[in-house]
């Protein structure tokens, strides 16, 4: 069983190495290489992924393209794993 999780920057997946931020409570906002003010109680400090739209994918399609790219690279690596069918499920 092969787990991926993606897009980069979705659930447990970062795309580069997590950059120290501020994340606003209310309005979802991250903030890269900055501290929270003191006595700010609507702010989080944290280690967050690249917010650069260019390091993920933004659509369904190219989600498609990502992962199709990933299983033929990885199944090139790991030909033992390559069978006649594969089965994908999905969580969103």
């Amino acid at each position: 069983m092969l787990y991926l999780d993606q897009p980069a920057m979705a659930g447990f997946s970062l795309a580069g190495d997590p950059q120290k931020g501020v994340r606003d409570q209310f309005t979802g906002q991250i903030t890269l290489n900055t501290t929270a003010p003191l006595g700010n109680w609507t702010s989080r400090e944290g280690l967050f992924a690249n917010q650069d739209p260019q390091a993920t994918v933004i659509t369904t399609d190219l989600s498609a393209r990502a992962v199709t790219a990933f299983l033929e690279l990885w199944f090139r690596k790991f030909n033992a794993y390559k069978r006649d069918s594969v089965h994908i499920w999905s969580q969103s």
